[in-house]
């Protein structure tokens, strides 16, 4: 927790959490886009069809995870790759603790982050939406807070999806010492998941769970890397 702290007194988080508060609202904005869409043209079979509150709720998520995937590729490029690059690299590897500590601690900075952010974002707009449906409704379909419940077990599968996303995102940037890799590595993986979706969600949990082991196998590398740095 100690080295955490010392991570966090190192960079300005402000803008990452600016950003990270932000991100709920433009959730917000393509959920209620997604609704207004049958009212806008009623001849469109398929977007009545989609236009359902739980789709809606998964739209917001998937536009979370995009938003936090990006915030999360970025500063933990922040962390991590500008750390040990070659104007850092002695700074770093020259703390009285173990490498794979300083390590640890960046990620779980990062990680944490991007978790708990992904978390209380998918939650404010999700019963946001859910709040001004009851008060005014939009959507031709029954409010339900059940909806809202059921949902929230997607939530946790965005959080490893997002933590996975941001781990192998690294493991690639870091290879070429080049941070907009990092964030284009997110957003071609993200991409991906996101065309998973339309498939099912049974799918985009096999691919979040294939992600996972990798990010496993990922984080055994990346320690690897570190103890292997010479100055």
């Amino acid at each position: 927790m100690k080295l955490i702290k010392l991570e966090i007194k190192k960079i300005n988080l402000m803008p990452y959490l600016l950003t990270a508060l932000f991100m709920p609202f433009v959730s917000l904005i393509f959920m209620y886009f997604m609704a207004f869409i049958p009212k806008i043209d009623t001849s469109n079979a398929s977007a009545i069809e989609f236009s359902s509150h739980s789709f809606i709720y998964t739209l917001g998520l998937m536009i979370n995870i995009a938003g936090f995937v990006c915030l999360g590729t970025t500063l933990i490029g922040k962390l991590v790759i500008s750390a040990y690059d070659d104007k850092n690299c002695y700074l770093t590897l020259s703390y009285p603790v173990a490498r794979k500590k300083v390590l640890r601690a960046k990620l779980q900075t990062g990680l944490l982050v991007s978790s708990v952010g992904i978390i209380l974002s998918g939650i404010f707009s999700s019963l946001l939406f859910f709040i001004s449906e009851s008060i005014f409704q939009i959507v031709d379909e029954s409010v339900l807070f059940s909806d809202v419940v059921n949902f929230t077990p997607l939530i946790i599968v965005a959080v490893f999806l997002v933590v996975s996303i941001i781990t192998i995102s690294l493991s690639i940037g870091w290879w070429k010492n080049s941070i907009p890799l990092t964030i284009v590595s997110g957003i071609l993986i993200y991409s991906v998941s996101s065309n998973l979706l339309s498939a099912g969600l049974p799918l985009l949990l096999i691919f979040t769970c294939f992600l996972s082991l990798i990010t496993f196998i990922t984080l055994f590398f990346l320690v690897k890397k570190v103890n292997g740095l010479e100055v």
